[in-house]
């Protein structure tokens, strides 16, 4: 049995050079790859290449076929430990990125890239992992998301505040991603909490921030189909928005009661949900 020259595996084809190969080329060959890379390392374009390698690729449309092909060398790729870079490469590849804009123009067709794409579970479950304990932003790293998104909004030509967006929020938020935002809220209003405490002294079955098809509202009284919401004035001024909503959930049989921008005691509040029991 032949083996491959560059990769060390079973060989299926012999080249006319009189060597053997795993591929029909050897461009195709991780192993050959791998060493071409390697001499080529260090070797720094110049930015008359740079200018032409960009050009050349200007408006080039990648296939599904493409595509597909290039998931599948980036995996042979991975398996072999070609692009496990280390930590110093690692730290100089983000150094470079840093401060780097992305234009609207980038941004817009990489949410069209990503349209109606979704994570397999195990995936999923590799960013949860990974994620734990490293998403502690500091002060500083908060402080420049902040100036950062302000800029983007007050910029009335950024893809963050055209109607294209816009409609794709509410879309998505439509398709349950609101539901689910408001199951990782760790830290609701203090008027929400002060009110689900009196709700749930007088009616036990009360549940904070509770899911409703693709809704969420603050409190519910599920065994007495009722909704309690605080209208904090300057979260609640689209009330024609929130009266949508409203009538939605009242479309399955819930009951609202809303109290906007006071907290009741626990007299008011009882008579507030007996007079809508009996109506």
């Amino acid at each position: 049995m032949n083996l491959c020259f560059w990769c060390g595996k079973e060989s299926k084809f012999e080249l006319s050079n009189g060597k053997f190969c795993c591929c029909s080329t050897p461009n195709s060959c991780i192993g050959f790859r791998m060493k071409n890379s390697l001499s080529h390392k260090g070797n720094v374009h110049s930015a008359e290449t740079r200018s032409k390698i960009s050009l050349s690729n200007k408006g080039r449309k990648v296939t599904p076929e493409t595509k597909e092909k290039i998931k599948e060398s980036m995996k042979r790729k991975k398996d072999s430990g070609w692009i496990n870079h280390p930590e110093s490469t690692k730290i100089k590849i983000s150094e470079k990125l840093k401060g780097r804009k992305i234009s609207n123009e980038t941004t817009k067709k990489r949410l069209e890239s990503r349209k109606g794409y979704r994570h397999t579970e195990e995936t999923k479950e590799k960013i949860r992992l990974s994620n734990i304990g490293n998403i502690k932003h500091t002060i500083e790293s908060k402080r420049t998301l902040s100036e950062r998104n302000k800029k983007l909004w007050k910029d009335s030509s950024s893809y963050f505040r055209s109607e294209e967006n816009r409609k794709r929020q509410s879309d998505m938020m439509k398709n349950g991603f609101a539901a689910y935002m408001c199951s990782k809220i760790r830290s609701p209003s203090k008027p929400q909490i002060q009110l689900y405490e009196i709700s749930k002294e007088l009616f036990p079955s009360s549940i904070l921030q509770y899911k409703i098809n693709n809704f969420c509202v603050d409190i519910a009284i599920p065994d007495m189909k009722i909704i309690l919401e605080y209208d904090c004035w300057y979260w609640h001024q689209d009330e024609e928005k929130d009266l949508k909503r409203q009538k939605e959930i009242e479309s399955l049989g819930w009951k609202f009661i809303r109290f906007r921008d006071y907290i009741p005691n626990k007299e008011q509040l009882y008579k507030e949900v007996s007079n809508v029991q009996t109506f």
